[in-house]
């Protein structure tokens, strides 16, 4: 419950653009209040090992995704990003194991 001078925080990794959060964040209007704060991975001195392993683990998009803060389209896309990332690579296999 608030109250009429409360504050509520909400805190996300991006999941498209087609959620609650996302749509708080991109629509929200000047004069409604809502404050955006972005902070990626990559600007946390503290977190650098944890990132950088991150980086490798993670495919690309994942890793845009988590750790620099990017919404991509809807995160409804009928394939997982990450297979289409691996299938079209030039190293690696060809087709991934799903």
């Amino acid at each position: 419950m608030l109250t009429s001078r409360g504050q509520v925080y909400f805190s996300s990794a991006p999941a498209g653009k087609n959620n609650y959060f996302a749509r708080l964040f991109l629509d929200a209007k000047p004069g409604d209040g809502i404050q955006r704060i972005v902070v990626k991975g990559t600007d946390i001195p503290r977190l650098k090992e944890k990132v950088d392993r991150m980086r490798r683990t993670l495919s690309a998009t994942k890793f845009r995704q988590e750790i620099l803060v990017e919404m991509f389209s809807d995160g409804q896309a009928y394939f997982d990003l990450s297979i289409i990332e691996t299938a079209t690579r030039k190293e690696g296999t060809i087709c991934p194991k799903m």
